[in-house]
C-alpha cells in the first residue's frame, strides 16, 4: 500500500480502538483514544503516505508517526 487512508468509526460507547496491518513496506499502526477529544497515534511506513479522516477533518500525512487530537 503506497497510498492509505485511515477513517475510523468510533460510536459513542467505546473510548478505546487499536489496529495494525501489515504490509510490505511495514507496518500500519492506529490507536484511538477518546477522552475528552479523540487523540490518535498513527504510524505510517516509510514509501508510504495517508489521509486520516475523521468526522468532517482530513488529515495527510507523511510516513513516520503522528499524535493527531480532534
Amino acid at each position: 500500500y503506497k497510498k492509505i487512508r485511515i477513517a475510523p468509526y468510533m460510536p459513542d460507547d467505546i473510548s478505546f480502538a487499536e489496529a495494525v496491518v501489515s504490509t510490505n513496506y511495514g507496518e500500519i499502526k492506529a490507536t484511538l483514544r477518546r477522552e475528552n477529544a479523540l487523540n490518535a497515534e498513527i504510524d505510517i511506513p516509510v514509501g508510504t503516505s495517508a489521509t486520516f479522516v475523521y468526522g468532517d477533518k482530513e488529515l495527510n500525512l507523511c510516513s513516520g508517526h503522528h499524535s493527531i487530537k480532534i
